[in-house]
């Protein structure tokens, strides 16, 4: 019996904890980059940032080509090149504001997945992703009132047809600002402008007062003043009336261009504001607050939902599992194999040591080799999964290559960084392996 246990028995016992040793380290290796790495927002944040993602959104992908002509179709080039489209959308949504608002995308789905409790679940537990539009919203009507007045300032101004300060060169100048006006409140943006330069200043005042108020002036030229016209939004001359004085010094100086830029806000408001509130309306909740995966609709925001529930389901039981194999199934494997070697406790820690260093060894070494494999080419798989759609901008397949690379680059650092511990823990344990005998030999010594 003795023999059976000790050739056949023991080695038999000895070889296959060492497996379990091997394979629970595997498990505690995968187990801390789940949880250090890939549960953690910070590791994708921090890999975003690092590509330069959020400029070159701007930088890059919205001025590829593709997405050139997709704009041109949506947006005509006489009403606003694409240039200036990428410039509207980076100041209503610049770089560090679009950075947040994915950080904190990122945030709810990695809080959703750990079961944190956290805010971002409804009342049924459902995953839900908000994104904060209050502040955007707020910077339209700035951003497209600056635009339009940039855009003035590139419009050449005309000679006036009459220069002489006649009532019906009055008339004419009070009418063609009255039309600037107009094409400037329906997104137009006028061929010219006449100059006031060439005019005397009691013409200019005249002009003003015929287009914007001065009813007797009006009545003397033979025409309603421009805030009288009907059709016109009531929201628009509210504006333009609280505006009077800074037109009217702008005109007065003979600034054709300034009075236009001047009265800018109170012309685009209404439409914006419009706008906006149709969005806002549409789209969004009492907090300014888009939810994405309810933006996509149904039955696709089900799916989305079930299947996020689906996944954190299965990532919950296999980390609840891998505590399991961390904690019991390791130290108890390793306590078998010394046990098994009793009363020899030296070469039982070294069958120990010689396990976890193997384990170390195995997986250092396949560490290495996915290292070695990050630098290859993704473009060529990245290219196969996306034929189904062929209008995906280059520079935004290199941004997407770049983030994986990262990604695979700092998870399999990851894999490193444990596996180097283990080896060396295991070879600590196989040194002091050797010293039990010393120990005992002194012990006996001393016990004399």
């Amino acid at each position: 019996m003795s023999f059976l246990f000790r050739w056949i028995v023991r080695p038999l016992l000895t070889v296959t904890l060492g497996l379990v040793v091997f394979v629970a380290v595997g498990i505690l290796t995968v187990d801390r980059v789940v949880s250090n790495k890939l549960l953690n927002a910070d590791f994708y944040t921090e890999i975003i940032s690092q590509q330069d993602t959020y400029n070159r959104i701007y930088d890059e992908v919205l001025l590829e080509d593709d997405v050139r002509r997709a704009s041109a179709e949506l947006f005509p080039a006489d009403l606003v090149s694409h240039e200036d489209l990428v410039g509207i959308i980076r100041n209503v949504v610049p770089p560090e504001y679009l950075r947040g608002q994915v950080e904190g995308a990122i945030d709810s789905i990695i809080e959703y997945l750990r079961e944190d409790g956290s805010p971002i679940t409804d009342n049924t537990g459902q995953l839900q992703i908000y994104v904060e539009l209050g502040p955007a919203l707020a910077r339209v009507k700035p951003v497209l009132v600056a635009y339009i007045q940039g855009r003035i300032d590139r419009i050449p101004e005309d000679p006036p047809e009459d220069s002489n300060c006649t009532p019906g060169g009055v008339n004419q100048l009070a009418e063609r600002y009255s039309d600037l006006h107009r094409e400037i409140a329906a997104g137009k943006t006028p061929a010219s402008i006449p100059s006031l330069e060439a005019l005397a200043k009691l013409c200019r005042v005249l002009i003003f007062d015929a287009a914007y108020g001065a009813s007797e002036i009006a009545t003397l030229i033979g025409r309603d003043d421009f805030l009288s016209q009907r059709g016109l939004d009531t929201r628009v001359v509210e504006g333009l009336q609280d505006l009077r004085g800074e037109i009217r010094m702008e005109i007065v100086a003979g600034n054709a261009k300034g009075a236009l830029k001047a009265a800018v806000p109170a012309l685009v408001s209404p439409v914006v504001d419009d706008e906006v509130e149709r969005f806002r309306a549409k789209w969004l909740d009492e907090g300014d607050r888009l939810e994405l995966i309810d933006a996509t609709g149904e039955p696709t925001a089900s799916q989305i939902r079930a299947d996020a529930a689906e996944f954190r389901k299965e990532t919950s039981r296999g980390r609840k599992l891998t505590r399991l194999w961390r904690i019991g199934v390791l130290i108890g494997a390793a306590l078998l194999m010394i046990l098994v070697h009793l009363p020899n406790l030296g070469r039982g820690l070294r069958r120990v040591g010689v396990s976890v260093v193997i384990a170390g060894l195995v997986y250092l070494g396949i560490v290495k080799l996915l290292l070695s494999m990050v630098g290859l080419d993704l473009a060529g798989p990245l290219n196969e999964v996306t034929n189904w759609q062929p209008d995906i901008p280059e520079s935004l397949m290199r941004l997407i290559e770049g983030i994986l690379v990262s990604l695979i680059h700092e998870v399999t650092q990851g894999l490193d960084d444990l596996a180097i511990p283990a080896l060396i823990a295991g070879a600590a344990v196989f040194a002091a392996s050797f010293f039990i005998p010393i120990g005992r030999r002194m012990v006996s010594r001393f016990g004399e």
